[in-house]
């Protein structure tokens, strides 16, 4: 009995010869056709002569054919494959985001009487933008994330600029009304600068110190910054 690594070896062999006895045969139709159509020019017998050399010589490649069929399947494939990893990259995107949006807002409204400290807020934001700026998310989309805190921290400027946690002194009785309306929105509702600097200015409270409160007030909702840093830190202090 014959060994199997020779039987294959022979078979490979006997391919290859036939493989080439096709090629030759198919290019000698090939070459024969337009002598056919020179001698009988009315007759199809040299396009059939040809056609047939053409037929010959592309059935001695089909093993090629089938590995460059199997070659295209191969590349749908591994193109299927990255669409789905194109995938999982946004679902851990989106997924990123949503737990940084989560994680910003229970430390923003975590113990609001107290709780962490300013500048551990400071550090939480940064670090949380520079997470999200690795991932490629774009400008539009943090500001998305974010947009919790920076509400939270705009409720405590309108909080610090109507007396925080105590009526102010000079305050009048008949105003009082409208003060504790802005005062009573919560985060959602919390007073704007203009609203707040209407109530002051109408109950003759608006004092240089107040101003300033505001202008922070104004200066952070337009560039998500704090105006006078060290003011914001104290802002506790002062009443």
């Amino acid at each position: 009995m014959q060994d199997p690594p020779l039987l294959k070896r022979n078979q490979k062999g006997c391919v290859t010869i036939l493989r080439g006895l096709a090629v030759a045969f198919g290019l000698l139709l090939v070459i024969a056709g337009p002598v056919l159509l020179v001698f009988q020019p009315k007759s199809q017998a040299g396009w059939a002569t040809m056609f047939a050399g053409l037929i010959f010589m592309v059935a001695s490649r089909f093993e090629e054919i089938q590995e460059i069929g199997l070659a295209s399947f191969s590349a749908k494939m591994f193109e299927r494959r990255v669409g789905r990893a194109e995938d999982a990259i946004q679902n851990i995107k989106r997924l990123a985001k949503e737990s940084s949006r989560l994680a910003l807002a229970s430390i923003q409204f975590a113990g609001r009487m107290g709780g962490f400290t300013d500048e551990y807020k400071t550090r939480v934001l940064t670090d949380t933008r520079r997470l999200l700026d690795d991932l490629d998310i774009t400008e539009e989309e943090i500001a998305e994330v974010e947009s919790l805190w920076h509400a939270a921290v705009e409720f405590d400027y309108a909080h610090w600029t109507l007396g925080q946690s105590k009526v102010p002194k000079d305050l009048p009785q008949e105003f009082r009304p409208r003060w504790d309306s802005l005062r009573g929105g919560g985060v959602e509702g919390r007073a704007k600068p203009e609203e707040i600097r209407v109530l002051l200015s109408d109950a003759d409270m608006l004092t240089p110190e107040r101003d300033e409160i505001l202008k922070d007030y104004e200066y952070y909702v337009a560039t998500r910054q704090h105006r006078r840093e060290e003011a914001w830190r104290r802002r506790r202090e002062q009443n």
